[in-house]
């Protein structure tokens, strides 16, 4: 936006640098996470389309992008391969689509966070499921049909998606920072939760 524009509009603040954490932003505006479908490779990185998707919007002026989700293989879920970025399908070519697309929102002086997630849990959609079972946490109503039960995650799967929760990938990618997406759940149980806490790799 040119600066002639930007003295004729209000709150000139919103234009100003600031600062998210260590992170410091060229401006007030940010683009939140979402649903990333459509831009994943077949083997889990991300497509030219992504790219482009986010450095049109750098280009645009936004100062600082949060993807979308880039999920951790979880066992439990399910999620089909190539349906959104994974950094443990193929972490090499995560890693080097990654730096791309971060190089890319770094030249219009934008700042990029990584958004990963471990799970979709009771909140996953029908399509991804294909039929199967939801697999929750704990034994609740599954979010799109109360009438189904959740299975209940064993310690096994948790310690699977804890570990590859920790794929150092996301950091070798280089974005200005990563967040945790934890996908809401409620009435959870304390057994899987507690083991969960204590084998965390971020505890």
């Amino acid at each position: 936006m040119s600066t002639s524009l930007q003295t004729e509009l209000p709150h000139t603040e919103l234009f100003e640098p600031t600062r998210v954490g260590s992170i410091e932003v060229k401006n007030h505006y940010a683009m939140g996470p979402m649903g990333p479908l459509g831009f994943a490779t077949p083997e889990g990185g991300w497509n030219q389309r992504a790219i482009e998707f986010y450095a049109t919007r750098a280009r645009g002026g936004v100062g600082l992008i949060i993807t979308g989700v880039c999920q951790v293989t979880n066992p439990a879920d399910g999620v089909p391969p190539g349906l959104i970025p994974n950094p443990t399908q193929s972490p090499g070519l995560f890693m080097t689509t990654s730096r791309d697309l971060t190089e890319r929102v770094h030249g219009y002086d934008a700042k990029i966070v990584l958004q990963a997630g471990a799970g979709f849990g009771r909140v996953i959609t029908k399509a991804i499921l294909g039929g199967r079972t939801p697999v929750a946490p704990s034994a609740i109503p599954y979010r799109w049909d109360p009438s189904i039960t959740c299975r209940e995650m064993t310690v096994e799967e948790i310690q699977a998606s804890s570990s590859n929760s920790a794929s150092p990938e996301r950091s070798r990618a280089r974005p200005d920072s990563t967040a945790f997406k934890c996908t809401p759940s409620t009435r959870l149980s304390a057994r899987p939760i507690r083991h969960l806490i204590l084998q965390s790799p971020y505890r």
